[in-house]
């Protein structure tokens, strides 16, 4: 076995805590997540100008973009499958690919961006099953998968933004707020990323990756967390899904006026904050009681 330097180690002792291999993989992560969105930006700019070559108005390429797209990505996973052969080297694979993609009529750098950027998400994958086989190790995964729409990646991606165990190292849940862009700013409003106002963007600390983050798991929590199908109209919300509705109820007869991406925010905030606080709280019973 081979520890992160690629120094042999002993096979039956675990060269890395399961933090540190957390760490390590949403560094990977996120380098790879910015990674898929400039080959997405590239593959999408990239589509409207052969359609702009071809006479398009603009307005009219970006109306097929979506379909372009999701043509391109199935061309590719067909000549992929078709042409890559076991023990063959990975140059003479990206030839004959790019052969194979001219013979089918495909515009080869559309073509070598998509192939590209697919590999990129292959490899995300790959390191987001990593991140889940490390949180697997952790105490708190059995309170995480006891939760419908908690998942063990999204936990290791929170873990990863946090820097290591919520607890010991964050004191309270609102110090967990701060770090994930859910606390409120001494001007009352709510943290944000700010421009112009050097002392309060500092007071802010605001990192949009961190906040996207907690957002992801706040979608994951309000569409997940229940039971039964919308389908055949038997579906129970269970305490986050609850929480969320029940506070937008709240919102909107408190404040009858406001916008209603407004009111979804703020319910979205509070659940979001309420979940944090209670896995802080869990954390910190483990912890003290001997298993973290």
């Amino acid at each position: 076995m081979l520890d992160q330097n690629c120094n042999e180690v002993s096979s039956d002792t675990d060269p890395l805590d399961p933090y540190k291999a957390i760490g390590i993989h949403f560094t990977h992560y996120q380098r790879l997540m910015t990674a898929a969105k400039s080959m997405e930006n590239r593959l999408r700019a990239q589509c409207l100008s052969v359609r702009s070559i071809k006479g398009e108005e603009l307005d009219d390429a970006k109306k097929h973009l979506k379909g372009d797209l999701a043509k391109l990505a199935a061309d590719v996973r067909k000549v992929r499958g078709t042409t890559i052969k076991p023990d063959t080297p990975r140059v003479m694979s990206e030839a004959d690919m790019m052969l194979g993609a001219m013979q089918a009529g495909i515009d080869p750098v559309l073509f070598f961006i998509e192939l590209h950027r697919y590999s990129i998400e292959k490899y995300k994958d790959t390191t987001g099953t990593a991140i889940e086989t490390a949180v697997k190790a952790l105490p708190i995964a059995k309170w995480v998968l006891d939760i419908k729409g908690a998942g063990l990646k999204s936990t290791g991606l929170l873990i990863g933004a946090l820097g290591g165990p919520m607890y010991p190292k964050y004191a309270c849940p609102a110090r967990v707020w701060k770090r994930m862009g859910l606390s409120v700013l001494s001007d009352g409003t709510a943290q944000r990323k700010i421009a112009g106002d050097k002392e309060l963007a500092i007071e802010a600390g605001f990192s949009p990756q961190r906040r996207s983050i907690m957002h992801n798991i706040g979608e994951s929590l309000v569409k997940g967390n229940q039971t039964g199908s919308k389908a055949k109209d038997n579906v129970e919300r269970l305490t986050y899904s609850k929480m969320y509705f029940e506070r937008k109820q709240y919102e909107v007869e408190m404040s009858p006026k406001l916008p209603a991406w407004h009111v979804n925010k703020r319910a979205m905030r509070y659940m979001e904050k309420q979940y944090l606080k209670n896995m802080f709280n869990e954390w910190k019973r483990l912890y003290n009681g001997g298993e973290c």
